[in-house]
């Protein structure tokens, strides 16, 4: 028996908790998809051991589990479920890694490393560009929670910003011209 549980693909990994979730394209959804094939407030889901119920919420494009169309169904380990045009897995969470830093450079990790651990698990989700929102939902913490640690994040590092901080961590580009 498994403990935790995903929806994923190879760019969005959502950790699900037991009970109910909104999925949809709003900042106000639980799991945010900014994919124009997914409607606002898309489908109701609700993790209930190693099952996950899926609702559609009268979506413009649809939600399926293995290519048909549901109003209400529950997916199984390995099902695809599929929001609009978006595919993901339901997935056992052993069966994947965090986001990795491994493409920071070697003055980036140590700067990392000045952060506590729950700082740099937020940060790795920062890096891959997820909401503060996503981060919580992920995570299982409090938006609030994420916020201050995003806060503390860019004090300990001396930035202002997502776009300062990616610009801090991301190893130097070389720029050639080639004649």
């Amino acid at each position: 028996m498994y403990s935790q549980f995903v929806l994923a693909n190879r760019s969005l990994v959502f950790r699900l908790r037991n009970g109910d979730g909104l999925l949809g394209r709003d900042t106000s959804c639980d799991l945010v998809i900014l994919n124009e094939t997914v409607s606002r407030r898309h489908a109701q889901i609700r993790l209930d051991n190693e099952l996950l119920v899926v609702r559609d919420l009268d979506s413009t494009n649809g939600t399926f589990v293995d290519s048909v169309r549901i109003s209400e169904a529950v997916a199984k380990l390995d099902q695809t479920v599929r929001f609009g045009d978006v595919n993901l897995v339901f997935q056992a969470a052993s069966e994947l890694t965090e986001p990795e830093t491994s493409s920071l450079d070697s003055t980036s990790e140590e700067l990392v490393q000045r952060l506590s651990r729950a700082q740099r698990r937020v940060l790795k989700y920062l890096l891959r560009g997820e909401s503060e929102k996503n981060i919580a939902w992920i995570l299982g913490c409090s938006h609030h929670t994420i916020h201050n640690h995003i806060r503390a994040i860019y004090a300990k590092l001396g930035v202002r910003s997502r776009g300062e901080l990616m610009s801090r961590l991301v190893g130097k580009v070389e720029l050639t011209t080639g004649h």
